[in-house]
């Protein structure tokens, strides 16, 4: 292989052994640890940072169910009202769009 006899040739075999290295050890300690595996898993909601900020927002807050991710959504929208109706076009082509006779929908609503 030529590419091996560039200069670019020693990292490219440090870059493919550094990450089997990491592969392989993230599956022993998923196989070993798996505790260690869920609480390092930045996708789970087992994970240490999403219980401790969760944690502590529900110190904080008291709520026992509190969770970041509800707090900004309840901080930057208003309250929902199911009464309210929409607002605006989006309301006057919601009443445009339904049909008022049954025989004029559309023949895949039949």
């Amino acid at each position: 292989m030529n590419v091996l006899n560039t200069k670019a040739g020693p990292a490219l075999v440090y870059v493919a052994a550094g990450g089997a290295a990491i592969y392989f050890a993230w599956r022993v300690v998923n196989k070993i640890f798996p505790k260690v595996a869920e609480a390092l898993n930045p996708t789970s909601d087992q994970n240490l940072a999403y219980r401790g900020v969760n944690a502590a927002g529900a110190a904080v807050t008291g709520d026992a169910a509190f969770s970041l991710g509800g707090f900004l959504f309840d901080v930057f929208h208003e309250p929902y009202d199911p009464n309210r109706p929409a607002a605006g076009k989006a309301q006057a082509e919601l009443t445009n769009t339904l049909p008022v006779d049954p025989k004029s929908r559309p023949q895949f609503l039949k």
